[in-house]
């Protein structure tokens, strides 16, 4: 889970107590690493009439939209879109009655319970009541008041399109290697290249009439790679990378025919146009599996010059 900075309420909050739940400060983050994201907003309790009244699910909020805003340590902020999450399940409510704090679990129909309520209701069920009030809404200018509040969440394994076009597991990048700086195509100044850290938080819009629009509290990561990270330019598979080679060699043949008839004559080059159609031979669109290969075909872990421009221009970083 990657949720909210340490400076308020993440820091009591009973939820972030397991050291596989990670907020605040992250250092040495792996950027090969998997990535379960969990986003749990809290709003004070409404009647289930109210939303179905507005044509909504109580049990389910879709989201219009959910990206991560990051900012580095120099302050360019940059925009990510988030296509893994699109809705936010009911888990339950915390009911308030005087000093009490009650969890009350979501009803869902046999077999359609969402993972996120697998996963987080027996977490809630198990907190005391004093542990509740850690996580129920407070209401008041002077004198704050907890409130009975609804608890939604979605829990989304993280994944993103590499420079190859391959969707991978984890973050998405937010961080330029340290080693490629000094190879880049376009000048960097030198307080760019030793940015050590970056800070994102994740922002999510609800449907129109739905008044949900909330930003996570920041996590802060520490972790600029030094060397492109695997994961940035795995590919989809072997045969995959054996297609992206025959099809270079195949317009390479093409071009070079082509390149040789313009010392030949017009009639040279419609015979080997002929040749070509006869031999069902056409040139390939390329993909970013081509550009990549074609770069070095024997090794496709090799950072070519070449290939550090295709990481700059993927990453926009």
């Amino acid at each position: 889970m990657m949720e909210k900075d340490g400076n308020s309420s993440s820091q009591t909050d009973p939820l972030l107590s397991s050291r596989h739940r990670l907020n605040g400060v992250l250092t040495d983050f792996d950027w090969n690493q998997s990535v379960l994201a969990t986003v749990i907003a809290r709003t004070k309790a409404v009647s289930p009439n109210r939303l179905e009244d507005k044509e909504l699910d109580p049990n389910c909020i879709p989201l219009a939209s959910v990206s991560f805003s990051q900012t580095t340590s120099l302050f360019s902020t940059n925009e990510f879109k988030v296509a893994d999450i699109n809705c936010l399940y009911r888990i339950g409510r915390i009911e308030v009655v005087g000093n009490t704090f009650t969890f009350i679990p979501a009803e869902y129909p046999d077999g359609e319970a969402p993972s996120a309520f697998s996963q987080l209701q027996p977490r809630y069920s198990r907190l005391t009541s004093d542990e509740l009030k850690l996580c129920a809404i407070k209401e008041g200018m002077i004198f704050e008041e907890s409130v009975s509040t609804d608890v939604y969440a979605e829990v989304a394994s993280l994944s993103y399109l590499n420079a190859l076009g391959v969707e991978v597991p984890g973050l998405t990048p937010m961080m330029y290697p340290s080693d490629l700086y000094e190879r880049r195509s376009s000048a960097v100044s030198l307080a760019k290249q030793f940015h050590n850290y970056c800070d994102f938080e994740l922002h999510v819009i609800g449907p129109e009439g739905a008044r949900l629009e909330a930003k996570s509290e920041i996590i802060r990561i520490h972790g600029q790679p030094k060397e492109v990270p695997t994961n940035w330019y795995k590919t989809e598979s072997p045969e995959a990378v054996e297609m992206a080679n025959v099809q270079n060699q195949t317009n390479a043949q093409i071009e070079g025919a082509d390149s040789s008839a313009e010392h030949l004559g017009d009639r040279s080059i419609a015979k080997m146009r002929a040749a070509a159609v006869a031999g069902k031979v056409e040139t390939h669109a390329i993909t970013p599996h081509m550009k990549w290969a074609n770069s070095n075909p024997n090794d496709m872990a090799d950072i070519t010059d070449e290939r550090v421009k295709i990481i700059e221009r993927w990453t926009g970083l």
